[in-house]
């Protein structure tokens, strides 16, 4: 029994349809059993991201050089001698290039600041006034450290008569 030739492209072309759609749905199960794996995978491997971020937090808050003794205390006061709070206080080893980012602290609400662990040495300390809008308007002292005891003071006046750049 033969078929007309209409009618054999039309079980071919229902063949195909069929294998079309068959690989279609395998298409689908394989896309949805990758999915699964992947949601798996990331509900095991969330734990572990979140432990290595808190470890990276941690790493990156300790201090710069935690075998350094140095320290340099002060207060930044303004013109009429009152206390500056929130002024940017920066220290730079004198006479040295500047390798990396600025160090620098916060003043209180006293005007003070503490800058730690710092070499025996020379110091730049410079302050920059909350309200400033520049880093080229800035009051600077220099600051000796010593070997044998390397603890330094002092106090910052900000003010038009004081101004160095």
């Amino acid at each position: 029994m033969s078929h007309a030739p209409g009618k054999r492209h039309y079980l071919r072309s229902r063949s195909r349809l069929h294998s079309v759609r068959f690989a279609a749905r395998q298409v689908v199960t394989d896309l949805c059993r990758f999915r699964e794996f992947l949601m798996s995978f990331f509900s095991r491997l969330t734990p572990a991201l979140l432990v290595c971020s808190v470890i990276s937090i941690a790493a990156a808050q300790t201090q710069i050089d935690p075998g350094e003794p140095g320290v340099i205390t002060g207060k930044v006061l303004n013109s009429s001698g009152q206390p500056l709070r929130n002024a940017r206080v920066y220290v730079r080893e004198h006479n040295k290039p500047q390798i990396g980012a600025l160090r620098y602290v916060t003043t209180g609400q006293d005007g003070e600041f503490r800058i730690v662990n710092l070499r025996p040495g020379d110091y730049d300390v410079f302050a920059v006034p909350s309200y400033a809008t520049s880093m080229l308007t800035r009051w600077s002292e220099r600051v000796h450290l010593p070997h044998d005891k390397p603890i330094g003071n002092v106090t910052i006046h900000v003010g038009p008569e004081n101004s160095k750049s």
